[in-house]
C-alpha cells in the first residue's frame, strides 16, 4: 500500500485503477493524493492530483462536483504547477462544458481560450483537434467530425486524451455516413490502441456491435451481446435485432426477464449527450414492442438499414396491450423531443429534432396499418324532464 504521504505513489495506484475503469476508487485516491501534497507543501502535485480528481469525477458523472473542484483550483494557480496540469484542468473545463450545457458560442470561446493557451505552453497535439472534432459531432457535421478524429489520430503524441477515442467517434461518422468499408478501417485501428484500457476494451466491442447492427449480421450480432449491469443502449439494440421474425412470447421485448428491458434502463444523466442516446434507445425499445405486438419483423432504428417493409393490413392478436404500448412510445417520445430540440437550440443544429420525428413516423406507419377495434361508445340514459 502507499504511504499516505506519499503523493506520486498515489498518483501511481490511482492511475492504474483509472485505467482499469475503477473510477470512484481513482477518484478518492487521488483526493487523498491531493490531502497528502497539501500537508507536505507541495503546491504542484496539490494542483495535479486535482486535475486528475476532476476528470475522475467527470467520467463517474459527477460534473457538478468536478466542475466545483476545477473552479477551486483555477481560482488560484501555482506558479509551480505543471504546463501539463495546467492545460488538463482547462481542457476539463470544456468537456463539462460541452457535457452539461453545450451552447456553441461558449464551447468556441472555450476552445479559443485553450488555442490561446496552446501558443504559450507544450501541449497533447491531439487535443484541440480532438475536441473541435466533438464539437462538429454533436452537431451533426459527421464530415468534418470524422476529419478532425482523423486529424487527431495522425498527430496523437502519447499524451491528453486516450488514442482509441478518435477511431471510436471516426466508426460512429462512418456509419452515419453509410461508409461500411471506412467504418471498417478505424474498427481496425481501434483495435491496434483500444486494448489497454478499459474505455478502449468498451469501445471495441461497442463498435463492433454498431457494425453488425448496420450489416444485419444475425451471427455477428449473436457474438456482441451485452451483460445486463452494463445498461448498454447498442447492447440493448443487439437483443432488439436478434429476435428477427421470431413471434413466440420468450422474443417479446415487453417481458419483464427480456434482456432489452433491462439494458434499456433510463436515467437522467447529468451528460446531456448520454441522456438523450438513452432516451433514443427507449423510444426504439418502445418500436421493438409495438411490432411484436403487431406480428412485424424486428428492425434496426439505429440505421434502418434497409428501411422497414410493412405489410398492407396487420391485426394485433392483443389490441389491448398494443394501445398500452403506444401511450408508453407517445410518453417516452414526447420525453426525447423536448431534450432533441432543447440540444439543437444549444449547438444550432436540427438533426436530433430530424430523428426524433423520423421515429414519430414509423410508429404512426405501424399504427396505420394495424386493424385496431373501434373504441366502444359509452351509452347515456336520457334524462326525463320534470314538469
Amino acid at each position: 500500500m502507499p504511504q499516505p504521504d506519499n503523493p506520486a505513489e498515489i498518483h501511481k495506484e490511482a492511475y492504474a485503477r483509472y485505467v482499469n475503469g475503477d473510477y470512484m476508487a481513482a477518484r478518492l485516491l487521488w483526493a487523498r493524493g491531493r490531502e497528502a501534497a497539501r500537508v507536505l507543501g507541495d503546491k504542484a502535485a496539490m494542483f495535479s492530483a486535482g486535475t486528475w480528481e476532476a476528470g475522475a469525477r467527470r467520467i463517474a458523472g459527477d460534473m457538478k462536483g468536478a466542475l466545483r473542484l476545477l473552479f477551486e483550483l483555477l481560482s488560484d494557480v501555482p506558479a509551480e504547477a505543471t504546463d501539463y496540469a495546467h492545460w488538463n484542468a482547462r481542457r476539463e473545463c470544456f468537456v463539462i462544458q460541452l457535457s452539461v450545457w453545450p451552447e456553441l458560442e461558449i464551447l468556441h470561446r472555450l476552445l479559443a481560450d485553450l488555442q490561446s493557451l496552446a501558443g504559450r505552453i507544450p501541449h497533447p497535439a491531439a487535443d484541440l483537434p480532438y475536441l473541435e472534432a466533438r464539437i462538429f459531432y454533436y452537431r451533426g457535421r459527421w464530415e468534418e467530425s470524422l476529419r478532425g478524429n482523423a486529424q487527431g489520430w495522425h498527430l496523437h503524441d502519447g499524451a491528453g486524451f486516450t488514442k482509441s477515442g478518435c477511431p471510436n467517434v471516426a466508426i460512429c461518422c462512418c456509419l452515419r455516413l453509410g461508409r461500411r468499408k471506412e467504418a471498417g478501417d478505424w474498427i481496425q485501428h481501434l483495435g491496434e490502441s483500444g486494448r489497454d484500457n478499459a474505455w478502449g476494451l468498451r469501445d471495441i466491442r461497442q463498435s463492433a456491435a454498431r457494425a453488425a447492427l448496420f450489416d444485419g449480421n444475425l451471427e455477428a450480432l449473436a457474438n456482441c451481446r451485452f451483460e445486463p449491469s452494463e445498461t448498454s443502449g447498442v447492447g440493448a439494440r443487439v437483443e432488439l435485432r436478434l429476435r428477427d421474425a421470431a413471434t413466440d412470447s420468450i422474443h417479446d421485448p415487453a417481458d419483464p426477464l427480456h434482456p432489452a428491458r433491462k439494458l434499456t434502463f433510463y436515467r437522467r444523466e447529468q451528460e446531456v449527450h448520454d441522456r438523450y442516446d438513452r432516451l433514443l434507445t427507449l423510444v426504439d425499445y418502445r418500436l421493438a414492442c409495438l411490432r411484436f405486438t403487431a406480428a412485424l419483423p424486428a428492425v434496426d432504428d439505429l440505421y434502418y438499414h434497409p428501411p422497414e417493409a410493412l405489410r398492407s393490413r396487420l391485426v394485433p392478436a392483443d389490441p389491448v396491450k398494443f394501445q398500452k404500448q403506444l401511450r408508453s412510445f407517445d410518453f417516452s417520445w414526447h420525453l426525447l423531443m423536448r431534450l432533441a430540440k432543447r440540444l439543437d437550440g444549444l449547438m444550432q443544429c436540427d438533426w436530433r429534432t430530424r430523428e426524433a420525428e423520423e421515429r414519430a413516423r414509423r410508429c404512426a406507419a405501424i399504427v396505420a396499418v394495424c386493424k385496431l377495434p373501434k373504441p366502444k361508445t359509452p351509452k347515456t340514459k336520457k334524462r326525463s324532464r320534470k314538469g
